[in-house]
């Protein structure tokens, strides 16, 4: 006689014991896609109200947008703080770029040369 209890796990795979494989009913599934498909929604909401105040360009919302589609974002708060990190970054970037930039009217200052 085998005992209930067993020592391996092979045994106890071959057997279905411990598999603790469930398929999800259709009625759960469906609860899962709602609450899936509303937070997606409410974070695509936000996002295009943003773009519409001009608190974010287009290519900051198209970038956002598609991490959003692609659940990168679970959250409202996750998002923001995103969104002021890549706009921090943008502006710094930008700031960067023009410091580098040499007026039109002016040369470029010349390197110095080695002495030989």
């Amino acid at each position: 006689m085998v005992s209930i209890n067993f020592h391996s796990r092979f045994r106890a795979r071959r057997k279905c014991r411990h598999t603790d494989y469930r398929k999800d009913t259709m009625e759960t599934l469906r609860r899962k896609m709602k609450l899936l498909m509303r937070r997606l929604k409410m974070l695509k909401r936000l996002l295009k109200k943003l773009c519409w105040n001009k608190k974010i360009d287009k290519h900051v919302y198209q970038d956002l947008l598609m991490k959003v589609k692609g659940n990168v974002y679970k959250t409202k708060s996750v998002l923001m703080e995103s969104m002021h990190k890549s706009s921090r970054e943008r502006k710094f970037a930008r700031s960067e770029k023009r410091l580098t930039q040499v007026p039109e009217g002016e040369k470029a200052a010349p390197t110095p040369q080695q002495e030989e």
